[in-house]
């Protein structure tokens, strides 16, 4: 017995230790559970470490939720919260599900039709278009492919041989520790519990390890400096690129069709850089040749539409200090982003809280939030 126990520990150990901590945090999700779950009025933080199977939550979460108001893009969008919209409108923040860009369609077409939102706004990266940065093209999207962009990772107990491991290196790196009580809701997932971090009910995300932290301790160069580095070696979402993807350009095109055909109103616009992130992006012209291009050949799409691609790639009065990072706008950079739409286009107006976001604008001192979780 002795012998076997010997035998047996190091198994127990590399497996048991993980399990547990697995198991208590959440990190063994259904992704189905989780959709359920945050349908519900109980705030619930959904937070995986070990891999987030983004499109997939994202496109069940919207099934579920059934929102006339409907937020599509990357993680740029993120932080467009629910309470930035009419209260007696239903809302759903699908950030994440547009990566690559024909993800956006593909998506859309796997909601019934008299599901489909009323209203989409819609955040369209830059380097989305950069011809050194894609590779699809309409032949390469198959429905093999497309089937695998919203099928779910491995959930529950099958997830632990791939993430015990992980869990266990990261354990004895000292990254899981005991954490205070959280603050945004019930926490699922090591990373929302660890902390807080993770997808809100409404689908937006906080960034607990950035906001978290008190205004006058945060450091807006140390949070910028991965998306210099990024732009000095032709980092990702930072490729240098002198010219733009034709296949992509012609999938916005197909895009706003579908949206017209469907009586979508679509509210586009180009996300915002940091200020120091943009200027080092606009210091070699030649690096970034691609993007003074971007604006000019989208926008004619949209007006042909009665539309009008919003252009913020550099936020008005914005500083570093409002950006999650170096190229991810805080609430209160998307909360004037979407102010600005409302005096341009009156089908923004109906559905945006403009006294809502003003009253936050005022209120908060945080460069980073509005919202207290």
């Amino acid at each position: 017995l002795r012998w076997l126990i010997l035998l047996t520990l190091p198994i127990l150990l590399v497996l048991g230790i993980p399990a547990a901590i697995a198991v208590k945090t959440g990190e063994l999700f259904h992704i189905d559970h989780i959709a359920k779950a945050q349908s519900l009025p109980e705030p619930i933080l959904f937070g995986p470490a070990y891999g987030s199977p983004d499109a997939a939550y994202k496109l069940r979460r919207t099934l579920i939720q059934k929102p006339q108001i409907l937020i599509v893009g990357s993680s740029r969008v993120l932080n467009i919260r629910r309470e930035f919209i009419r209260p007696d409108l239903t809302f759903y923040n699908a950030g994440r599900i547009s990566e690559p860009i024909w993800s956006i369609r593909q998506a859309l077409n796997q909601i019934p039709k008299n599901q489909l939102p009323t209203h989409i706004i819609l955040g369209i990266d830059q380097y989305q278009f950069n011809a050194n940065a894609c590779d699809d093209t309409p032949n390469t999207i198959t429905p093999a492919k497309i089937q695998q962009r919203f099928s779910p990772s491995p959930d529950g107990w099958t997830r632990l041989p791939q993430i015990a491991p992980l869990i266990l290196s990261d354990l004895l790196a000292g990254k899981i520790h005991p954490t205070p009580p959280p603050q945004a809701g019930l926490p699922l997932g090591i990373a929302a519990t660890i902390n807080s971090s993770g997808f809100r009910n409404d689908g937006s995300y906080r960034y607990g390890d950035v906001i978290s932290t008190p205004p006058h301790q945060r450091s807006a160069p140390n949070r910028i400096a991965d998306s210099l580095k990024r732009i000095r070696k032709n980092g990702t979402s930072f490729e240098h690129g002198q010219t733009l993807h034709q296949p992509n350009i012609d999938e916005i095109a197909r895009l706003i069709a579908f949206c017209k055909k469907h009586n979508i109103h679509l509210i586009a616009y180009l996300p915002p850089y940091a200020p120091t992130t943009l200027a080092a992006m606009r210091s070699d012209p030649n690096r970034y040749a691609y993007l003074p291009l971007l604006h000019p050949t989208l926008n004619p799409l949209f007006t042909q539409a009665g539309l009008t691609l919003h252009d913020f790639t550099q936020a008005p009065n914005s500083t570093d200090d409002q950006f999650i990072d170096g190229f991810h706008p805080s609430e209160r950079i998307d909360a004037q982003i979407l102010l600005q739409i409302t005096t341009q286009d009156p089908q923004a107006a109906k559905i945006i809280d403009s006294q809502k976001i003003q009253s936050l604008l005022k209120t908060s001192q945080d460069p980073l939030t509005l919202l207290k979780n």
